[in-house]
């Protein structure tokens, strides 16, 4: 994933590690398993595809949403999130904006919900 640049941003968004927060399906579902009491997981997706399909506990936040950013900024800054959508685009940028607001731990799900079901990892409707 290339860094992505935008003046919405005060900082370089490249200097965003792509690998520290950038989780594979594998290690997003060992991180769920041991974080499960602690983790806020955000779906990105538009509530209808949400409903056809999501990691369980997921909760649906539509990243197209004119209300999203403020749906983000409600969020307690200090939880560990995973963010997915059905690629990594709108949750990597997503870790961004997080990142910008001070968020601790917006984690997000390389090549997103794509890459976990091809692991064959579960999902509930």
């Amino acid at each position: 994933m290339a860094c992505v640049s935008s003046t919405a941003f005060t900082k370089d968004l490249c200097s965003l590690d792509y690998e520290t927060y950038g989780l594979t399906a594998t290690e997003a579902y060992n991180f769920i398993i041991s974080h499960a009491e602690k983790i806020f997981i955000i779906d990105l997706r538009e509530p209808s595809i949400f409903k056809t399909g999501h990691i369980q506990g997921a909760h649906s936040i539509n990243f197209l949403h004119n209300d999203f950013n403020y749906e983000i900024y409600k969020l307690d800054r200090n939880e560990i999130y995973l963010l997915y959508s059905d690629t990594d685009d709108d949750s990597f940028t997503t870790a961004l904006m997080m990142l910008e607001m001070n968020f601790l731990s917006p984690y997000f799900l390389k090549d997103g919900l794509r890459s976990w079901r091809k692991q064959g990892l579960p999902t509930v409707k």
